[in-house]
């Protein structure tokens, strides 16, 4: 199963209108579409909740009470509205869920697009600025739509999957991204697997670490949805050379190499990943602390094979950083690891 990717369609960010008309005659600036700052960030959150997952996070829902008017005190302008006859304000407060945004970042990839969102309202579509990118905070805002948004929903596209929101009854229709419910509930958590770990030196004392998270079945990882009715499994990886020790043939000799650069290689039975998504946030090699970090997010076929290990084939580039005693040691060195790592 090669990666399967789906053009998203484009949108630019719209920018909330701070519209000034107010009762009366200068009810005629608006129009039906016009989306209207609310004065409260939360203004409308104990209004009818609901929710969507979709890769970059919990997408959380109020739905407030439509109303033909609003007052000075309902909008972030001060300025009272009356919708023009026909149309009603259906007012919202959206944010991404703190706990859960960004979650599954390390596997969505670098170019995540945004969600292209839809207000449907009585059968009528009005496009939506996606929310702020942050999980931090939320937004409140009134659209204005025909009729009395008796039936009202969003429609979101992340990436070619569509999902639909009831927001009066909180029903789903979740589509492809099915997935992504399931693997909120997944267990997280990393353990050691240095203990997997064997060297190719005969010689030395190599101080190495190694971390495996738990995998997760996910249904969009580096960019791409997953085959319908299959899920990328995905993990991370996380080794580290600090230093490696060499002592000589002779009392009181010997070396410390430091590590400057590594390759590695990873596969479970015969299958390879489809994409390894190197952290720039690990740095090998490290100046400032020494030694050489890389973490790995991992996204395999998730038809590899059950019960099978991870295996892991690493080669250290390694420099002379001080030697003693008698022996001259050669400036560069390479180290070699393998480990086969359990997967959870």
């Amino acid at each position: 199963m090669g990666l399967r990717r789906r053009a998203a369609a484009a949108i630019g960010l719209v920018s909330l209108l701070p519209l000034l008309a107010g009762c009366g005659d200068d009810a005629a600036a608006l129009e039906v579409g016009d989306v209207v700052p609310a004065r409260e960030d939360d203004q409308f959150a104990a209004g009818a909740a609901s929710f969507l997952e979709i890769p970059l996070g919990r997408l959380e829902v109020s739905l407030g009470e439509p109303s033909a008017s609003l007052s000075d005190r309902d909008t972030s302008e001060f300025a009272a509205m009356r919708a023009p006859e026909g149309s009603t304000f259906v007012p919202i407060t959206w944010q991404y869920d703190a706990g859960t945004f960004g979650a599954f970042a390390e596997y969505v990839g670098d170019d995540a697009p945004s969600p292209v969102i839809d207000l449907v309202s009585d059968g009528a579509r009005y496009r939506l600025p996606p929310p702020a990118e942050s999980g931090e905070g939320s937004e409140s805002f009134y659209v204005l739509v025909t009729g009395a948004a008796e039936e009202v929903a969003l429609s979101v596209e992340y990436d070619g999957v569509v999902q639909t929101l009831d927001l009066v009854t909180g029903e789903r229709e979740e589509g492809a991204a099915a997935g992504l419910y399931r693997a909120r509930k997944a267990k997280r958590g990393t353990r050691s697997c240095k203990e997997a770990a064997t060297f190719d030196a005969t010689q030395g004392f190599p101080t190495y670490r190694c971390e495996i998270s738990r995998t997760i079945r996910l249904p969009y990882a580096d960019g791409a949805w997953a085959e319908p009715g299959r899920a990328w499994l995905v993990m991370t990886l996380t080794t580290g050379m600090r230093r490696f020790d060499v002592y000589g043939p002779l009392p009181g000799s010997g070396a410390l190499y430091g590590a400057e650069s590594v390759r590695a290689n990873f596969r479970i039975g015969e299958r390879k990943p489809v994409a390894v998504l190197r952290d720039p946030d690990a740095l090998c090699p490290d100046i400032a602390r020494g030694g050489c970090t890389a973490t790995y997010h991992l996204v395999f076929d998730g038809r590899a094979a059950a019960g099978a290990p991870l295996v892991i084939e690493q080669r250290f580039a390694l420099a002379l950083g001080t030697q003693w005693g008698s022996v001259d040691r050669k400036a560069t060195m390479k180290f070699g690891v393998h480990v086969e790592a359990p997967l959870r």
